[in-house]
């Protein structure tokens, strides 16, 4: 009968959670010289708007009373570690270790790549530092802006292509296509020893087809 009240109490809805609720984010920066604080970094709490890669479309926790899940994410790298309480935990409870460690990586997949452009776009939104930016971007620019807010250059490179596409009035051909340009001009440095086996004809080719890939990532980022 223990048994058996157990699994009725399990199915109770107070021992389900909402995984946007549970999560909380900290999104941590190690300040820039220019930041007069006494504090070594910033950091940003937020809940996230979407939780379904790792909790399911439901975006729902089951067997767990005030459920708290802490990730800690670093905005200079892909470390990410994480921190899980609860007041009481069901026998039949969903192992939310186990998700959360498959979920994050040792190389970024997809998912954990969309995730972090989110993040880091809403850290640089917030902070105004991509505003008034338009294509092609100046070197000095840009490298201080990575300085500033201590991201790789890749990761960096993607969110101001992302927030120069959000802003892009993309029926205007010279701007477009000077967007087009540095976002091309990233994908072959990045890619050179690749695409310089390649004719030149192949070499045209994979670049637009990889640039419009890019561009459709961008856009599902954009409109989420």
């Amino acid at each position: 009968m223990e048994g058996i009240s157990t699994l009725e109490n399990c199915f109770d809805t107070n021992w389900i959670s909402s995984s946007n609720e549970a999560v909380k984010i900290r999104f941590v920066q190690p300040l820039s010289e220019s930041d007069n604080e006494h504090d070594e970094t910033k950091v940003l709490e937020f809940s996230p708007e979407f939780t379904y890669p790792i909790f399911g479309d439901k975006e729902q926790i089951f067997g767990y009373k005030n459920l708290s899940i802490k990730l800690y994410y670093a905005s200079s790298s892909l470390t990410t570690y994480f921190d899980v309480t609860y007041d009481k935990k069901s026998p039949l409870a969903d192992n939310v270790v186990e998700r959360i460690k498959e979920f994050i990586p040792y190389d970024p997949s997809d998912r954990f790549q969309e995730i972090r452009d989110k993040n880091d776009i809403r850290f640089l939104r917030e902070d105004k530092a991509l505003e008034g930016l338009k294509a092609p971007v100046d070197k000095n620019v840009f490298n201080e802006l990575q300085k500033k807010y201590k991201l790789n250059k890749r990761q960096m490179a993607r969110c101001v292509e992302i927030e120069l596409l959000r802003n892009l009035n993309k029926t205007d051909p010279v701007a477009y296509k000077a967007y087009r340009l540095q976002v091309k001009q990233r994908l072959y440095l990045w890619n050179e020893d690749i695409l310089r086996q390649l004719d030149r004809a192949e070499r045209i080719l994979k670049l637009e087809e990889t640039f419009k890939g890019l561009e459709e990532d961008y856009h599902s980022i954009i409109l989420q």
